[in-house]
């Protein structure tokens, strides 16, 4: 070999490796970021469902779905979706089966043995099957069965999802293309099965949401961004 191309490979070398390291130093970065995140989401997690017993009282709502409907980020669940709607229905008996983490098929096994008639359901599912790459033929089927059963137990049928997950902070900059695709495949499918079972899909797509309007994980929604979203929840009610 040359001299000249032993010059030009110890450069290409010396290049690729800056780069290798750029990339290990990005990726650390990120992962650390993420992991600090994640440690204020674990205390975010620590909200507890609104509930509320109502005796002989005429109406029944049914709150259904994963942290944001728990109201994780929240300073009080009075603040949670749940919670306002509470407030707004101030006669009506309040039930949340709600959990951190939870997907739309997962919800679908806890839904399955309800059969008293509700007033009002509110659906919020649907984030962590964009996040944790559920494929949308699943998520199309598992929603399918879950509008069935809501359809069952009740007249008034309302549902949505965490909007463009893609605009969270929480995840890198590089990563999120990916889950601004996928949240927008989501919601066609949402679209497409609240009109097929005739429910009511808050389209949360196009709505500003700040940075000041998430908690301190970057992820979930703090009381102003909560109140954002039940106003929208509020024009299909």
């Amino acid at each position: 070999m040359s001299a000249f191309l032993i010059t030009v490979y110890n450069q290409y070398m010396k290049l690729f490796l800056i780069i290798l390291f750029l990339l290990i130093a990005i990726l650390a970065f990120d992962g650390l970021r993420m992991y600090m995140l994640y440690q204020n989401t674990l205390k975010l997690e620590k909200t507890v469902p609104f509930q509320r017993e109502v005796m002989n009282g005429t109406d029944k709502i049914l709150v259904l779905g994963d942290s944001t409907a728990v109201g994780t980020g929240t300073s009080d669940n009075r603040y949670s979706t749940a919670g306002r709607l509470a407030s707004e229905f101030s006669t009506a008996e309040i039930t949340n089966m709600s959990e951190n983490g939870l997907k739309i098929g997962e919800l679908v096994e806890r839904v399955e043995s309800l059969n008293e008639r509700y007033t009002i359901i509110v659906i919020q599912i649907g984030a962590n099957d964009i996040i944790r790459l559920t494929s949308l033929n699943m998520v199309d089927l598992e929603l399918q069965k879950l509008l069935t059963k809501a359809n069952e137990l009740s007249d008034k049928v309302i549902i949505l999802h965490s909007g463009d997950i893609g605009e969270s902070k929480f995840f890198p900059v590089y990563v999120r293309p990916l889950l601004s695709s996928r949240s927008k495949k989501v919601r066609d499918i949402y679209i497409k099965n609240a009109e097929t079972f005739g429910v009511s899909y808050v389209d949360l797509f196009g709505i500003e949401m700040p940075d000041s309007m998430y908690s301190s994980d970057k992820l979930h929604l703090n009381d102003d961004g909560y109140e954002v979203w039940f106003k929208e929840i509020m024009k299909k009610i």
